[in-house]
C-alpha cells in the first residue's frame, strides 16, 4: 500500500526497505513503536481520595459572573447605566464530569454543580490550577479578560456607572476580590480542596507597586518543585510562588528571553501603567487598559518535564525556561502559532500523557458596556501540535497544528481560552478512569447554535442551542475528524439558555486525573497509534460485532443461499490493518489476536509485541519466529504480508505494508477524508464502501429475489433486463442514452463541449444567450444591452449605474446620496442601514448568526426557544435603540420613552418587558410573570442557583472590633431541570479508539494534574 494512504509508524522509517526498523534514536521509546498502549490498569484499580470539594475526574471551570439588568428604570436611562456584575454570580464552579450516561452524541448533560465560588467572593476569575495536595487546592486568579467596568459616586449612595477614566473612579464591585479582604487586580485566591474555604493567597507585585487592573493571566503548577506560576499582565513577569504565597523566583521573558535569543531587549516600562483616573483609559478600548509591551506580554502557562512553557501576546509564541535548578535559565522558543482571523492570544497551555502540545485561544477583549459580547466570534481555536521523534535536529514541534472543531456555527472555532485533559468514558457514558486521559475537554461559546436549519433541528433534539460552556471530545478527534462536533459532550456552564448574544463568557478549565499505572504510554511522535486507527473497532462504531457474510471471502462460493435468494458480489468490512478471513471473521496479523492499536501496529511491521524487553531489545522476535535483525539503521523484521488483500488492490510480495499494492481501478479512488476510505465498488466507481476506519474485502451474499447490489454492493436494486450494461443506476433506474448513473443513484446528462466563445475565463461555460464577461462571470448578450449601459469592455452596466472610462461600471449619485448609501443598483438606503449586495438596504449593525431580522422592526429574532415555554425575544442590533417601532443606529429614545426590551408601565417608568404584568406591574429580580401575566411568581429556573449552594465564611472586616458582615443569602434552590436528552444519530460520526482493559496488575500510583 502506498504511503500517501497510510503513513508509516515512524518519521525515521526507511520506506525503501520491505523490513520494519527500530533505529537507535528511538530506542528509549521502542516500547511505543510496539506494545505501549496496554496495562493501565482496571477502572477501580485507584487510590481512594479523602473526600473535598472535587472529585476525581471533575473539572474546576471560570467564567464571567454575569450581570444585572435592573427590572425598572426611569424612562430615557439606558439600562446599561444601570447594569453592575452579579455579586451572586458564579466566578468558578466545580463541574461533574463522572457520568454522561450515553455515548458523545452532540447532547447537552445536565450535571451536577457540587461547588460554586462566586463574584462577591473572588472578584471575575480566569486562570485555574490545582495543587498535588489530597486533595488538591484549587488557586484561581484575578483577569480583565471579561473587561474592566468603572464606577463613580452618585447622589444617594449610589455607584454610576461611566466609560472614562475620572478622579473618583474605581472598579465596579465584583470585578476583583473584596477589598476589605486584600482583593484587587493581582489577587490569587486559595480555595481550600476539603472545605470550600476561599481565602486571599498572594497578592502579586513588582517592586513593592501592586498591579494597577490588567490583573493577571494563566496559572501553572509544578508538583516536582511544589511551585505555583503566574503571569502579570501588567509588568510581563512571570512570578514563582511558594506554597505560602511568597516570591520564589521571578522571570522577564522581555529582557531575559529576548537576550537570549538574540533579540533586542523590551524592559517593562512603568510610564504605561495603568491609572483609572486618568481621562485616557476607557473602558470599551482594552488599547488603553495598561497591558505591557506585546513583545513581552504573557498570557498562559503550562508544565512540562521540568520546564515552564509561556505564551507571548506578539506573533503567538510559545517559549519554554527551566525549572530548576535555577528558574529562568534556558530560555528559548518553542513554536510560533499562525495567526488567526483575528486579535487573540495563548491563553492556555496544557499536554496530553503522550507529550502533546495543546493550545487554547482567546479573542481579544471588546470591553463591552452592556456585558454580552465580551470578545469576538470565530476567533477561539484549540490547537494540537505534536512534538518530532527524539533526536531530530532543528524545530522540536510538527510545523503546522491539528485543530479541533469547537461548537457548530463560525467556523467551527467558538473557544474561550480553556482546555484541559480528563478521563475517557466507556460505551454507556462512565467515567473510564483505566483510560488515564484520553478525553479532552474545552471552554467555548454558542456551542450548539447552527447556522444551517438542518443542523440546527438535529441538535434540538439533544437540548438547548445557546450554550456557554464546555466541550467534551476525545483527544484524537482532531479536524478533519469529528467536525462538526457531532461527537461531542456539551456542558452549560450557569445553567442559563436565553443569551444568544453572549460571546467570551467562559474561562479556564482545569481537570483532577488521578489514576493507576502500570507500563507506559505512547509518546506524541507516535502518530500512527492515533491518527492511523480512529474509529478502530467496529464494535465502537456499531455497537455489536461484525456482521458474518453468508458466503464469506475464502469460502470458494461453496455455500446455498436460502430459498427465495440468489447469490450476488458483495463486500465483507473490517477494520484497517485486519483482513477478512474463510470464516468470514477479521482477523489481526498478531498471533494473539490482539486489536490493540498499538500492537496491532507492531505485528504489520513483522515484529512480535510480546517479545518486547525495554531492558534488553535484542530478545526482539519476528512473527516468523526468527530474531530481529540489528544493523546501523535499527532493528529489522520481514513485513507482515497478508493472504488477502481489500478491494482495490493486489498482492505484491516487495510491498512495504501489509503485502498489498493499489491496482489501477484503487489508484483513481484516492482518500479524500481519512480514514474514510474510497474503493472501487461493483461498477468500477469510487464508493464509500465501509464505515470511516474500515475496508472492504470481496465476498458474496444473498440477495432476495428479483434483486441484485448496487454499485456499493448493498441489495435493493431490482433487476430490469433491458437496460443496457453500465445505465443501472444503484437505484434501479435505468439511466436514459446520454445520460450516466451517478454516485447518489440519480442520472445526469454526459457533458458536451463548451463552445469556444461561450467558455469564461473562470472556466464556466455560458448558457445560450449570454455572454462571458471580465470578470469571468455570464452577461447578457451586447445587443440585450439598453442603450448607453455597455461598457468599453463589454460589460452590461445594470439599472442606476454608469459605464466608466475604465470599463467599469458605477453606480448614478442620487442627489443628497452619500456615496457609502448607494446599492451597487444605485438605490440609496437611509440613515441607519447600509447597502447590501443584493441590492437591499439592510441594519447598519446587522444581526448576529442564527438568528433573523424582523422586516417591519428590523429587530433581531433567535430561533425558536428550545426550553419548554420560554418565548424568544427580539432585540435591536448592538447600538441601534426602537424608537417608534423601528430599530435605529445609535438613537437614544425620545425623551418619556424607554429603551428596547423594555416596556413603558401605566405609572411612566420603564420594566423589562419579560417582567411586566397584563396589569402594570414590573416583577422583581427572582421573580416573573405567570402564564397569563397577571401576577408575579418565583421565577424559578431562569434565575440562576448552584446546584449544591456552598455559602461563603463571614467577612470580617478589619477594625478595632472587627465589625462581622454576613454575605447575602443565596437564592431559593427552584431549579428547572430539563429531560433527558434524546439520542441524536447525526449523519457522520468520529469514533474514538477502543476502550482496552487488560488483565488487573499491581499498579503503581501516579499523580497527574492538568492546568
Amino acid at each position: 500500500m502506498q504511503s500517501e494512504t497510510l503513513p508509516s509508524t515512524s518519521r525515521r522509517q526507511n520506506v525503501d526497505r520491505a523490513h520494519g526498523t527500530l533505529g537507535p534514536g528511538a530506542l528509549r521509546f521502542a516500547v511505543a513503536a510496539f506494545v505501549l498502549l496496554a496495562f493501565c490498569g482496571h477502572r477501580d484499580a485507584v487510590v481512594a481520595q479523602p473526600a473535598g470539594i472535587l472529585a476525581n475526574g471533575n473539572a474546576v471551570v471560570t467564567g464571567f459572573a454575569g450581570a444585572q439588568l435592573p427590572a425598572t428604570i426611569a424612562p430615557g436611562v439606558d439600562p446599561a447605566d444601570r447594569t453592575f456584575i452579579d455579586l451572586n454570580g458564579p466566578s468558578a464552579r466545580v463541574v461533574d464530569l463522572q457520568a454522561p450516561g450515553a455515548p458523545p452524541q452532540a447532547q447537552l448533560l445536565t450535571t451536577p454543580k457540587p461547588f460554586t465560588a462566586t463574584a462577591g467572593q473572588t472578584g471575575q476569575l480566569f486562570g485555574v490550577a490545582l495543587d498535588n495536595a489530597t486533595p488538591p487546592n484549587v488557586f484561581v486568579a484575578a483577569t480583565s479578560v471579561y473587561g474592566l467596568p468603572i464606577v463613580t459616586p452618585g447622589s444617594g449612595g449610589q455607584l454610576n456607572r461611566a466609560k472614562q477614566g475620572a478622579a473618583n473612579a474605581a472598579f465596579m464591585p465584583g470585578l476583583f476580590g473584596p477589598a476589605q479582604l486584600g482583593g484587587g487586580p493581582g489577587s490569587i485566591w486559595r480555595i481550600d480542596g476539603v472545605t470550600g474555604e476561599v481565602r486571599l493567597f498572594a497578592n502579586v507585585a513588582l517592586a513593592g507597586a501592586t498591579n494597577p487592573g490588567p490583573a493577571l493571566g494563566g496559572l501553572a503548577f509544578d508538583a516536582a518543585s511544589k511551585t505555583l506560576f503566574v503571569a502579570d499582565r501588567a509588568t510581563g513577569m512571570i512570578h514563582a510562588l511558594d506554597p505560602a504565597g511568597n516570591e520564589r523566583g521571578r522571570y522577564d521573558h522581555g529582557v531575559q528571553g529576548r537576550d537570549a535569543a538574540g533579540l533586542q531587549p523590551v524592559p517593562y516600562d512603568p510610564a504605561g501603567r495603568l491609572d483609572i483616573a486618568s481621562p485616557k483609559f476607557r473602558t470599551g478600548d482594552a488599547a488603553t487598559w495598561g497591558y505591557a509591551n506585546r513583545q513581552r506580554l504573557i498570557f498562559g502557562l503550562g508544565v512540562r518535564n521540568g520546564r515552564l512553557y509561556y505564551a507571548v501576546a506578539k506573533d503567538l509564541q510559545i517559549w519554554s525556561v527551566a525549572i530548576g535548578p535555577t528558574f529562568g535559565a534556558d530560555p528559548r522558543l518553542e513554536v510560533s502559532v499562525a495567526a488567526g482571523p483575528g486579535p487573540s492570544e495563548i491563553s492556555k497551555i496544557a499536554f496530553d500523557d503522550q507529550g502533546r502540545m495543546l493550545l487554547a485561544e482567546r479573542a481579544a477583549p471588546s470591553g463591552a458596556y452592556d456585558f454580552n459580547v465580551l470578545t469576538s466570534e470565530a476567533t477561539g481555536r484549540v490547537l494540537r501540535y505534536l512534538p518530532v521523534p527524539p533526536g531530530t535536529a532543528g524545530p522540536q514541534w510538527q510545523s503546522q497544528a491539528d485543530e479541533y472543531a469547537i461548537g457548530f456555527a463560525r467556523q467551527m472555532r467558538n473557544g474561550n481560552g480553556g482546555v484541559a485533559i480528563g478521563f475517557n468514558y466507556d460505551e454507556q457514558g462512565r467515567v473510564d478512569r483505566a483510560s488515564c486521559g484520553q478525553f479532552l475537554w474545552s471552554t467555548g461559546e454558542q456551542l450548539r447554535s447552527a447556522i444551517d436549519p438542518a443542523i440546527a433541528a438535529m441538535l434540538a433534539a439533544g437540548g438547548p442551542a445557546e450554550v456557554n460552556g464546555v466541550q467534551g471530545n476525545d483527544t484524537t478527534a482532531v479536524v478533519p475528524a469529528n467536525a462538526p462536533p457531532w461527537q461531542s459532550y456539551f456542558i452549560d456552564y450557569d445553567d442559563q439558555f436565553q443569551d444568544p448574544a453572549a460571546r467570551g463568557h467562559l474561562g479556564d478549565i482545569a481537570i483532577l486525573r488521578v489514576c493507576g499505572q502500570a507500563g507506559f504510554n505512547l509518546p506524541g511522535w507516535y502518530r500512527p497509534r492515533v491518527e492511523l486507527f480512529p474509529g478502530y473497532l467496529w464494535y465502537r462504531l456499531h455497537g455489536k460485532k461484525p456482521p458474518l457474510l453468508d458466503c464469506p471471502p475464502g469460502s470458494g462460493n461453496q455455500c446455498a443461499c436460502p430459498p427465495g435468494t440468489t447469490q450476488q458480489p458483495g463486500f465483507q468490512c473490517c477494520p484497517i490493518g485486519t483482513y477478512a478471513g474463510p470464516n468470514g471473521q477479521c482477523i489481526s496479523p498478531c498471533p494473539d489476536g490482539s486489536t490493540d492499536p498499538g500492537k496491532l501496529e507492531a505485528c504489520l511491521q513483522g515484529f512480535d509485541p510480546n517479545s518486547f524487553d525495554p531492558n534488553d531489545l535484542s530478545k526482539l522476535t519476528c512473527l516468523d519466529g526468527s530474531k530481529a535483525v540489528y544493523d546501523g539503521n535499527g532493528y529489522h523484521c520481514p513485513t507482515f504480508k497478508s493472504p488477502v488483500c481489500p478491494v482495490g488492490f493486489e498482492p505484491d510480495p516487495l510491498g512495504n505494508f501489509f503485502g498489498c499494492k493499489p491496482t489501477a481501478q484503487g489508484k483513481a479512488c484516492p482518500p479524500t477524508q481519512w480514514p474514510t476510505i474510497p474503493q472501487p465498488g461493483l461498477d468500477g466507481s469510487c464508493q464509500q464502501l465501509c464505515p470511516s476506519g474500515s475496508w472492504a474485502y470481496a465476498a458474496y451474499q444473498c440477495c432476495p429475489n428479483g434483486m441484485l447490489p448496487g454499485p456499493d454492493g448493498k441489495c435493493g436494486q431490482p433487476l430490469q433486463p433491458g437496460c443496457p450494461p453500465g445505465q443501472l443506476s444503484s437505484k434501479g433506474i435505468c439511466c436514459p442514452v446520454g445520460s450516466k448513473p451517478q454516485p447518489d443513484g440519480s442520472c445526469y446528462p454526459m457533458k458536451k463541449p463548451c463552445p469556444p466563445e461561450q467558455l469564461s475565463s473562470s472556466g464556466q461555460c455560458c448558457p445560450p444567450g449570454s455572454k462571458p464577461q471580465p470578470d469571468g462571470s455570464c452577461g447578457t448578450q451586447q445587443n440585450a444591452c439598453p442603450p448607453g449601459q455597455l461598457s468599453s469592455t463589454g460589460q452590461c452596466c445594470p439599472l442606476g449605474s454608469k459605464p466608466q472610462p475604465d470599463g467599469g461600471c458605477k453606480p448614478q449619485l442620487d442627489k443628497g446620496c452619500k456615496v457609502e448609501q448607494l446599492t451597487p443598483n444605485g438605490t440609496c438606503c437611509p440613515a441607519g442601514t447600509k447597502p447590501q449586495n443584493d441590492n437591499t438596504c439592510g441594519s447598519l449593525a446587522g444581526c448576529p448568526p442564527g438568528t433573523t431580522t424582523d422586516p417591519l422592526t428590523g429587530e433581531c429574532c433567535p430561533g425558536a426557544s428550545a426550553v419548554a415555554g420560554v418565548k424568544a425575544a427580539c432585540t435591536c442590533p448592538t447600538g441601534q435603540s426602537l424608537v417608534e417601532g423601528k430599530c435605529v443606529v445609535n438613537a437614544a429614545p425620545s425623551t418619556g420613552a424607554c429603551f428596547a426590551g423594555y416596556v413603558q408601565l401605566p405609572n411612566g417608568s420603564c420594566c423589562r418587558a419579560g417582567q411586566a404584568t397584563a396589569g402594570g406591574q414590573c416583577c422583581p429580580a427572582g421573580q416573573k410573570p405567570d402564564a397569563e401575566k397577571r401576577k408575579c411568581v418565583p421565577a424559578g429556573g431562569t434565575t440562576f442557583v448552584p446546584a449544591t449552594p456552598h455559602l461563603p465564611a463571614p467577612i470580617i472586616v478589619p477594625g478595632k472590633r472587627g465589625r462581622i458582615v454576613t454575605p447575602p443569602p443565596r437564592r431559593p434552590p427552584v431549579v428547572v431541570v430539563p429531560a433527558p436528552p434524546k439520542r441524536v444519530v447525526p449523519p457522520k460520526r468520529f469514533t474514538p479508539r477502543p476502550v482496552i482493559r487488560p488483565a488487573p496488575v499491581p499498579p503503581r500510583i501516579r499523580r497527574q494534574i492538568e492546568q
